[in-house]
């Protein structure tokens, strides 16, 4: 195998370990500290892990004033206000449950494309890939999926309101 080959595996096997372990870790995070505090904790050290491989890199930030509104708007509505809907909504819902509700996200991005980009086909396959991709996610959680009286309907609304925004700013970002 190819040099080159062998990092696009492992970073791809690097990238499903840690996506796939999110909702969990979040939960486990959850045991001992509050939302916020796991949400900073968590996006904390991974900017300072970023930071130091673009140092690394010799990649440099850019500084001028469009770029910074662009990080804070970024921050704010990628980062800050979805993930901590989902921190604070998995106090009520299970990390399966969570994983399902977000697994929402590909369709707000395809519906808010169809608005932003209306010349833009969305197609048979991506429909059927999005279609597939979600009902593979419930598959895997769905020992996961009680809605009991201990699932705060709130906090269900507030995972699938963190998936929306994050379609939403994908979509503008792409925009």
């Amino acid at each position: 195998m190819k040099k080159k080959t062998i990092k696009i595996v492992l970073g791809y096997a690097l990238i499903s370990i840690l996506w796939g372990t999110t909702w969990y870790a979040i939960r486990i995070g959850l045991n001992s500290l509050t939302p916020i505090f796991a949400a900073g904790l968590r996006f904390t050290t991974a900017s300072i892990f970023i930071y130091a491989i673009m140092r690394y890199s010799g990649a440099r930030l850019q500084t001028d004033k469009l770029s910074l509104i662009l990080y804070v708007a970024m921050g704010l509505f990628s980062f800050v206000i979805p993930f901590g809907l989902v921190y604070w909504g998995e106090q009520y819902v299970s990390s399966g449950l969570t994983s399902v509700l977000f697994g929402s996200f590909p369709f707000f991005v395809i519906l808010f494309s169809r608005f932003a980009f209306p010349n833009e086909k969305i197609g048979i396959f991506k429909l059927l890939g999005v279609a597939l991709a979600f009902i593979g996610i419930v598959v895997i959680f769905s020992d996961s999926l009680s809605f009991t009286k201990n699932n705060l309907i709130i906090g269900m609304i507030a995972v699938v309101s963190s998936a929306a925004m994050q379609g939403a700013i994908a979509v503008v970002i792409k925009k």
